[in-house]
């Protein structure tokens, strides 16, 4: 069956249709349609198929060559891992060098909804992804349908001509094809690191002025090419900073479309706060906080009349706390033996309240009774 979709290029319709569901984001007015995440259910059966679809595309444009070392995200070994790696190293090359690094941070407004299926499909082209799943995917973009659901109820039935769908195995890989090309707006000495839709254009150099014209000229460039395929940067919410260890006296002015950009003191990418005093211990500050207020929720349920076992709060600490210190550790990895010191002691902490032990058991003997090594 799944074979003859491909031949055909025949889709059912409940294969081409999505239910939305609303979910309200913390702290936010509930009054705006902003303050809420679409979460889209579609068919299982087309699911399967995407999976195939998307193994298969991905497959062949690594085995290739054909995508920009510099694109993480829904690629095999180039996950956030190695976008904050890069980012950091960068950073860390031009402290080396007493240079000074600017780098800028760019936000695609809507960027699943405004990608147009034609121009994804020429992209396609280029890239030699042609023939039966070509033709496919431009009949699975193409009008697509889809409902709200409010608790019990559900919105009438509306259709959609451009965008990828929102909840779709395909889409990542879709979207990573459609911004391959933009590494070619980039000048000399500029470098970028694209995950998904969040873009870090930065350079570096022992002159402010160098670094001007260079980073002024590759916006000047971004901006024609989102102009010609049709994507939309807020700078509004674009921010751009300096991180090298030399004092700055004046900030030059970096405009992108005509309006200033903003100055920053610190710039997040990929949930990591890049800040150019203290770097290291503003991380380690940042990670600490994220992880006493998830200790907290864990004590609640460790202290609790009849509450879980004691192996399901382990695997809370795990899925947890330790992830926060496994996803920045790219970071951490080149971090002081005296910053460890402090990831070793919130896992101790953790797993003294998960296991119920005295706070005078050794170390040792924790990370045994939690089958876990030090951090």
């Amino acid at each position: 069956m799944l074979q003859q979709q491909l031949d055909f290029s025949v889709l059912r319709k409940v294969w081409k249709h999505t239910i939305i569901i609303p979910i309200p984001k913390p702290n936010k007015d509930k009054t705006k349609l902003t303050s809420y995440r679409p979460i889209a259910l579609t068919s299982v059966f087309c699911k399967i198929f995407e999976h195939i679809l998307a193994h298969r595309i991905t497959h062949f444009l690594t085995s290739q060559k054909k995508l920009n070392p510099n694109q993480h995200g829904f690629l095999p070994f180039r996950d956030n891992h190695t976008a904050i790696y890069k980012i950091y190293s960068a950073i860390s090359e031009a402290w080396k060098n007493k240079q000074i690094f600017v780098a800028v941070s760019l936000d695609i407004k809507s960027a699943y909804d405004s990608v147009h299926v034609d121009d994804l499909i020429l992209k396609c082209f280029q890239l030699f992804i042609s023939g039966k799943v070509t033709k496919w995917m431009h009949h699975f973009l193409q009008e697509r349908s889809f409902q709200i659901k409010w608790r019990n109820s559900f919105s009438n039935t509306k259709t959609s001509f451009n965008g990828l769908p929102q909840g779709s195995v395909l889409s990542p890989i879709l979207h990573v094809i459609f911004m391959n090309d933009f590494f070619e707006t980039l000048d000399n000495n500029v470098e970028c690191s694209i995950f998904a839709d969040d873009i870090f254009v930065y350079c570096s150099h022992h002159s402010s002025t160098y670094i001007q014209t260079k980073i002024q000229t590759t916006l000047e460039i971004i901006y024609k090419w989102c102009c010609y395929w049709k994507l939309t940067i807020c700078p509004e919410k674009s921010a751009i900073i300096e991180l090298s260890n030399k004092q700055v006296t004046s900030f030059p002015r970096i405009t992108y479309a005509g309006i200033p950009l903003p100055w920053s003191e610190s710039i997040k990418y990929l949930g990591i706060q890049f800040t150019k005093y203290n770097q290291n211990g503003h991380i380690l500050k940042t990670l600490r906080n994220k992880a006493l207020k998830k200790m907290n929720g864990l004590k609640m349920l460790g202290y609790k009349r009849n509450g879980p076992r004691t192996k399901h709060l382990i695997t809370v600490i795990n899925n947890s706390i330790l992830n926060l210190f496994f996803y920045s550790s790219p970071i951490i990895n080149k971090f002081s033996e005296t910053h460890l010191k402090s990831y070793n002691v919130i896992q101790t902490t953790s797993l003294r309240i998960a296991l119920g032990v005295p706070i005078w058991t050794p170390n040792i003997i924790l990370l045994k009774l939690a089958g876990q090594e030090i951090l």
